[in-house]
């Protein structure tokens, strides 16, 4: 592994990394009752020996990029939220910063507790380049798993799920044969032109492309979660329009968006709308990874006009879209992308450092997490290790210039969580909590 080159997609987030923007999401598992600290450091240790990466530098050799492995292990960060409050930001976060991938690790783990108020809660704050959602949600897996042996919640008889890193260089592969590339060729130049030469609007306007300095007590964020009934009225709506689930979700996500720049923001300013939307490439055989990217990215446009359609019609837009994407694999194009500039020397950093705005905003769906996860667990689905139950989840995506927001769905223990992230220089924090007001009336909404 020490002479194992980036793969496109690992290269592209660690040049788009800066201070002011730092690529760095965060997966914040939510405890009820207090975490054992020897128990929570042991398995912490435990999950570093399993993926690679966590514990790996990027190494510069002439114009390439290496991870380069070492025996470091990133210090798990305990912070008593009773007693060290200024370690948090107002929103009850820990304040971080850019994490240095040719010096150190790209992982900080943060354990804040309240004694007080009897919670816990473990932050896996990960620079992009090591990890998409998906896989570091993998490795918090693996954590849970030793943490829950280690306080005699799961047997010593059980074992860890598999990590197979035999296929870890394919990765990044684009996946398409010469043959495959020249059969979707109409269809890809389609999507390379939106990719590379269709700008959308920002969400939010500022006067100029001039550095934003570092937010020194980010990340802001704001949640919500759906009860059980509200999650299944939602999923019964979908498969009584015949739609998935993400359509459905992405067309509240574009109706919320519109509702809440008119409704608050008072801008009717026209111009596309574009929601950069992640999407999972891993396979059967590459399922086993360690803690990597196996991620590419697709977009979606849509004009303020064609936003105050009905939702039917916006829905069969948005399903209809997505079905193309799959049928003609438009998820291989960014990274065909990728590909083509990292050819060109300098290019690839050019692309992302031009003061356009490629995303109005994110939104990435995580799916069901922990959910094949084995361990004891209570009467509504939720883990149970010890003492501590995990209540919920939350995943929280980085923001780039331009990009001054980014929604994270995740579904655990039958609800629906959504998590809004945003730029707390360009955003009001009432100006995040009114959106999650009008997304999730969307959500609701018959």
């Amino acid at each position: 592994m020490t002479n194992c080159p980036l793969s496109l997609f690992e290269e592209y987030m660690f040049l788009d990394d800066t201070p002011s923007y730092p690529m760095a999401p965060m997966s914040t598992l939510i405890f009820r009752g207090r975490l054992d600290l020897d128990a929570c450091r042991a398995a912490y240790a435990d999950m570093i020996a399993r993926h690679f990466l966590l514990r790996a530098r990027v190494e510069r050799r002439g114009r390439k990029l290496f991870w380069r492995e070492t025996d470091d292990v990133p210090d798990l960060i305990v912070i008593d939220a009773d007693a060290d409050s200024s370690a948090l930001n107002s929103l009850g976060l820990p304040k971080t910063s850019q994490l240095d991938l040719t010096t150190g690790s790209g992982l900080r783990v943060y354990c804040v507790f309240s004694a007080r108020e009897n919670w816990s809660r473990l932050h896996f704050y990960f620079h992009h380049a090591i990890g998409d959602g998906l896989g570091v949600n993998l490795a918090a897996a693996d954590w849970l798993f030793f943490y829950g042996r280690r306080v005699g919640a799961i047997g010593d008889e059980a074992t860890p799920r598999e990590v197979n890193d035999a296929r870890f260089n394919e990765r990044g592969m684009v996946g398409w044969t010469f043959a495959q590339y020249l059969r979707y060729y109409f269809h890809t130049w389609r999507t390379t032109l939106q990719h590379t030469v269709v700008y959308p609007r920002p969400l939010v306007f500022y006067p100029s492309f001039k550095p934003i300095p570092p937010a020194t007590d980010g990340p802001f964020t704001r949640s919500f979660t759906l009860s059980r009934e509200e999650t299944t009225r939602l999923l019964q709506r979908a498969k009584t329009l015949g739609a998935t689930v993400n359509d459905v979700l992405l067309t509240d996500f574009f109706r919320a968006n519109e509702r809440w720049l008119h409704e608050v923001r008072r801008d009717d300013k026209r111009g596309k709308l574009r929601v950069m939307i992640p999407i999972n490439m891993r396979t059967r055989e590459t399922a086993n990874l360690s803690c990597c990217d196996v991620v590419s990215t697709v977009f979606l446009d849509r004009t303020r006009k064609e936003l105050r359609r009905t939702r039917d019609e916006i829905l069969q837009g948005v399903a209809r879209e997505m079905n193309w994407v799959k049928r003609r694999d438009q998820k291989r194009v960014f990274l065909l992308i990728l590909k083509v500039l990292r050819c060109v020397p300098g290019s690839l950093r050019f692309f992302l450092r031009t003061p356009t705005c490629r995303a109005s905003t994110v939104f990435s769906n995580l799916g069901r997490v922990f959910d094949d996860f084995a361990a004891p667990r209570d009467e509504l689905g939720r883990i149970q290790l010890g003492n501590v139950t995990l209540a919920g989840f939350e995943g929280k995506s980085p923001i780039r210039r331009k990009t001054a927001t980014a929604c994270v769905a995740s579904s655990y223990a039958g609800e629906l969580t959504f998590t809004l992230c945003y730029d707390s220089r360009l955003l009001a924090d009432a100006e995040a909590i009114e959106f999650n007001r009008v997304f999730r009336e969307e959500l609701i909404s018959e």
